[in-house]
């Protein structure tokens, strides 16, 4: 609704985008290999701003005129562009040799998660997208951009250019802003999942599969600017569509990352007694509730289990209430405890919910504050087809204990 409602606005004010400091001489095809080279570095650092700008940093300071380099943007200094390259390679240690000492990577992977890749989305992929969006309206710096804003006496015609100017550039820049963030939110999905996964081979497997996607768009806009436009714009047009399943996973890595520091770090344990309900996600849709949204269960006084949720985090209150207490169990996984659903034979289950690791160790107390019928043993073996069981939450029926209480 709001894209359709804007729509003649941005066709009204089009004709206007290179009315600021641009030569007249600029063609309509230089203008679309400008947006088009804008849109595809954009979006190559919004998938992996770490990587990205590194990329894009060594290759601008490598073809730049030693007499030049002193004009170059912040991420083409050596100083930058190197310290970012050493922290690529200190990652990749810790994804390929770190997968040996599980007990020491995964409290780096929560500080990747929670502190690395936020920091590298406010200091780094944003900035850099105002270096690509700002030149597209005749800006050189943030500081002009300012200026813009200043009251102006202007007669005629000149005000209604100006305001047109200001209106295209607040549309390209807000444009610029939600893209990077829509695209990164999917990107560190990624980081995630290698967060949660007790398989070491996942680390490099899936941040390959993002580094892949993207050189491929880097490398396609240097062949054809077009061909980098149009993996650029699949990109984005799929993040789009994974946009909600990628906040809910951003909330579920934020509230793990903290959890694991505290517990393996910290031994920070949650207080069963003093909390009125156990953090938890869904890890699958449940009553109409997507996967990996985050609330609290509880056991009401009929013995009924209840998830209470938000939508997104932040929407209204929800109450599902599931089945009796009882049909459940806790499963004692190798990082965080679950709560399972046997089938009828009891020979197999269904994955409900991840709990934190905050409460890792502490299986039993939470089969008798939520009433549930036993603790099952559900760490997984090793092996392709285990880790396609886990992302799907089905048994692994090769490991089957369950210890049943009165």
């Amino acid at each position: 609704m709001i894209i359709r409602s804007a729509l003649p606005f941005v066709i009204a004010i089009a004709p206007l985008l290179g009315a600021q400091d641009k030569p007249e001489a600029d063609s309509v095809v230089g203008r679309g290999q400008e947006i088009s080279s804008a849109v595809s570095s954009v979006t190559s650092t919004s998938v992996s701003p770490l990587l990205g700008v590194t990329l894009f940093g060594a290759y601008q300071y490598v073809k730049t005129p030693a007499a030049s380099r002193g004009s170059l943007p912040f991420y083409a200094r050596p100083r930058v562009w190197i310290t970012l390259a050493v922290l690529l390679t200190l990652i990749f240690l810790k994804d390929t040799i770190g997968g040996a000492v599980p007990l020491l990577k995964k409290p780096l992977d929560a500080l990747e998660v929670l502190i690395v890749n936020k920091a590298s989305l406010v200091l780094l992929a944003l900035p850099f997208m105002f270096d690509q969006v700002l030149p597209l309206v005749g800006l050189k710096s943030a500081g002009r951009l300012v200026s813009m804003f200043e009251p102006v006496a202007y007669a005629g015609s000149g005000l209604i250019q100006t305001a047109g100017n200001v209106g295209v550039t607040v549309l390209m820049i807000a444009a610029g802003i939600i893209t990077t963030i829509v695209v990164w939110l999917v990107g560190h999905a990624i980081d995630v999942l290698v967060l949660l996964s007790p398989f070491p081979f996942v680390d490099v497997l899936f941040k390959g599969f993002r580094a892949a996607i993207v050189l491929a768009i880097l490398v396609a806009s240097m062949i054809d600017r077009r061909a980098g436009l149009f993996i650029s714009l699949a990109v984005i047009a799929v993040a789009v569509l994974l946009f909600s399943w990628a906040l809910r996973f951003a909330i579920l890595g934020s509230v793990f990352a903290w959890d694991l520091l505290r517990f393996m770090v910290f031994a920070s344990r949650g207080n069963l007694e003093r909390e009125g309900g156990i953090p938890a996600f869904t890890a699958a849709r449940i009553r109409g509730v997507p996967k990996q949204t985050f609330g609290t269960l509880t056991r009401d006084p009929n013995g009924i289990l209840e998830f209470r949720c938000r939508r997104l985090g932040f929407g209204p209150a929800r109450r599902i209430r599931l089945d009796d207490a009882i049909c459940y169990e806790v499963g004692r996984g190798l990082l965080y405890p679950c709560v399972i659903l046997p089938n009828r034979t009891g020979s197999g289950y269904a994955l409900q919910f991840r709990l934190t690791p905050r409460y890792m160790g502490a299986e039993e107390r939470l089969r008798s504050k939520l009433g549930m019928a036993a603790i099952r043993d559900i760490r997984l073996r090793k092996g392709l087809q285990s880790f396609l069981d886990w992302i799907e939450g089905t048994p692994d029926r090769s490991r089957f204990t369950a210890e049943r209480r009165a």
